[in-house]
């Protein structure tokens, strides 16, 4: 039989492989071919094994029955993957369909291969934003940065004759100027500079770094990327939170989600704006969630307000700067 037979139509000539990456590809394409895909109510017997008796076999048929989607998602990042291979992001996205189907609820009535098309992007996206320094920094350290960076650079695009300042960039993040000012001292290899500034210390203005940059890099800057990544975190957190909140009755949960974006908004909703979208009081949806927050913290599921809300505010200002920039 010709070998050509035995590759799946486009899929390795999307992702641009040849020569001897492609064989061990195409062995793995070939392999994954073989699994039977499930039905919808397939999908939802398997799911609820999973979920209330941890049944592994459902598990691993979920898994595998899906790999078929991992080298799709992998297709839409070729061009930003940088020294990782092929093999390196279908294997970060097997593990964001393993996540997906651990944590998959059938409740919702919705493809399982929706919900675990945004965990495979999500991994994927994590481990290219991980890979994008040559110096390595803590997780917390990078998350304030890349809000830092991309801040910056929209305040730049709003005042491009002058660099902001850090009282500027602490107004904007609602936040203390000594944090910004210390964080701009010890941004390492994120430091800012002007693009104007000359290269040469002799203060040659003939030479800029500006000169040195293609047009490519204000049409596609990293720090959206990254960006892109540190929002889908963010609201991964704020989704495991809500998961916990079942330990509520309803309808005080929906009350709870509704006020606190957790329906997948992300966003805080006024007492008000609750209140019209159930057709009670505001003192009805103030009582509700404030019975709401007293439950969760005697039940050991949070214990201080002001996580949530520093959490959606985060996700707020992130997602300004990059609606903004686009």
């Amino acid at each position: 039989m010709n070998a050509d037979n035995n590759k799946e139509p486009g899929v390795s000539e999307s992702l641009g492989l040849t020569g001897a990456e492609n064989e061990p590809l195409s062995a793995y394409y070939a392999t994954i071919r073989g699994y039977k895909r499930l039905s919808f109510e397939e999908e939802q017997e398997l799911a609820c094994r999973i979920r209330t008796t941890l049944d592994a076999d459902a598990f691993n048929l979920l898994v595998v029955s899906n790999l078929y989607l991992v080298p799709y998602v992998v297709r839409r990042f070729r061009s930003r993957r940088g020294t990782l291979s092929d093999f390196d992001l279908i294997q970060v996205g097997n593990m964001g369909l393993m996540m997906a189907a651990r944590k998959f609820d059938e409740q919702q009535k919705f493809r399982f291969s929706t919900y675990a098309r945004w965990w495979i992007r999500n991994l994927i996206l994590r481990e290219i934003a991980e890979h994008s320094r040559t110096v390595r920094v803590a997780l917390h350290a990078q998350s304030f940065l890349r809000i830092l960076t991309a801040t910056y650079y929209q305040l730049l695009h709003k005042h491009p004759d002058r660099e902001p300042t850090p009282q500027e960039i602490a107004d904007w993040l609602e936040m203390p100027k000594e944090e910004v000012e210390r964080a701009l001292n010890r941004r390492g290899e994120a430091h800012m500079i002007s693009l104007d500034q000359p290269i040469s210390s002799s203060g040659d203005e003939s030479s800029s770094w500006h000169g040195l940059i293609g047009d490519s890099f204000s049409q596609s800057p990293d720090w959206r990327l990254v960006g892109e990544a540190e929002l889908i975190s963010l609201c991964d957190e704020v989704r495991d939170f809500q998961l916990k909140t079942r330990v509520l009755r309803e309808p005080r949960r929906t009350f709870f989600c509704l006020r606190y974006g957790l329906d997948g908004e992300f966003q805080r909703r006024t007492l008000q704006e609750v209140a019209d979208l159930r057709g009670c009081t505001r003192e009805w949806v103030r009582q509700t969630t404030k019975v709401a927050w007293q439950q969760l913290r005697e039940r050991g599921v949070i214990e201080d307000e002001d996580w949530l809300r520093g959490l959606l505010k985060k996700i707020k200002n992130l997602r300004t700067v990059l609606t903004e920039a686009r």
